[in-house]
């Protein structure tokens, strides 16, 4: 009910503000900033690097001098460069490959791209600073799942 409500609401303010021809500053500057949830490295970040980076840039072996599952090697980038840019995602190097579709450039090389999403989400994390814990999933002793809780 509560729900229907607030649609309800936003409809009429809707309608009503179509019905003007102009907007003005004062509207402009009256309305909130655009929400922007944290991104937790953990929560958000860690599961997309497991899922698509891991094997070639992990414990295992390190593509191209590049290793994203510790974060002073990942900070400090690989052959080609620094690959993460805190606050400044736009001009990572990371998020240039993952989104790009040129062959020999993009991120991952072969199988599935990450989805607009997932870039997203990484574009998000990059540009709010980039925070990563002391410990991430893949060396921690807890499960994912577990620290989920905390």
């Amino acid at each position: 009910m509560r729900r229907h409500i607030g649609t309800m609401v936003l409809m009429f303010s809707l309608v009503l503000l179509a019905g003007r021809s102009t907007f003005t500053a004062e509207d402009l500057s009256q309305r909130p900033p655009a929400a922007q949830p944290a991104v937790d490295f953990l929560r958000d970040v860690e599961p997309i690097l497991q899922k698509n980076c891991y094997a070639c840039h992990g414990p295992g072996q390190q593509m191209n001098g590049f290793r994203l599952d510790q974060k002073e090697a990942a900070l400090k980038g690989g052959y080609s460069g620094t690959a993460i840019q805190p606050g400044k995602s736009s001009e990572s190097l990371l998020i240039k490959k993952v989104s790009s579709s040129k062959d020999g450039f993009k991120m991952p090389p072969a199988g599935s791209a990450l989805t607009a999403a997932e870039i997203g989400v990484l574009s998000a994390w990059i540009d709010q600073g980039a925070v990563w814990p002391a410990q991430p999933l893949a060396t921690a002793k807890t499960s994912f799942a577990e620290r989920k809780s905390y």
